[in-house]
Parts: C-alpha cells; sequence; structure tokens
C-alpha cells in the first residue's frame, strides 16, 4: 500500500533541504511532490555514519603515531649505541 498525501492524496514523495528562518541548521523535509505539503523531517546530516567516518580516521592517526614512535624508538636506540662506543 502506498502512503498518501493527507493534504491533496498524492503519491509522490521529495526530499528538500531549507534553513528554517531563525535555524542555524538545515533540515531535510519530506514532502509531497505534488502540492509541496511536508509530511515528516530529517536530520540533515547523518550523524551516525559521520561518526564511523572519524572513528575510521581517529584509528589510521592511531596507527600512524604507534609507527612513528616505533621509528623514534629505533632512532633514540641508534644514537645511544653511537654515543657509547
Amino acid at each position: 500500500m502506498m502512503s498518501k498525501c493527507p493534504h491533496c492524496n498524492g503519491m509522490l514523495w521529495e526530499l528538500e533541504t531549507e534553513e528554517p528562518r531563525g535555524s542555524a541548521f538545515k533540515i531535510n523535509f519530506i514532502r509531497c511532490a505534488g502540492c509541496k505539503a511536508p509530511v515528516g523531517t530529517m536530520e540533515y546530516f547523518n550523524l551516525h555514519s559521520d561518526f564511523e567516518v572519524l572513528q575510521k580516521e581517529v584509528k589510521k592517526l592511531e596507527q600512524a603515531i604507534n609507527s612513528i614512535t616505533s621509528q623514534v624508538s629505533v632512532i633514540d636506540q641508534n644514537v645511544r649505541r653511537l654515543f657509547q662506543k
């Protein structure tokens, strides 16, 4: 069964992004494609998706830091050996 617009009984929908006056954020409106009556809203950003991307980036940074720390340790050991001779 198809959803119907409560205003005009249309059955086609569209997603429209707007920044309501007085708002600091954009909102995705689900609205009837025929009469443009809004029937719902969604977050403009998918925060869960953004969070997953950030988690992956943090993991990459952690790996890079661990690699650099290991390389610095090797350099430190080599410098200490040079000065012990």
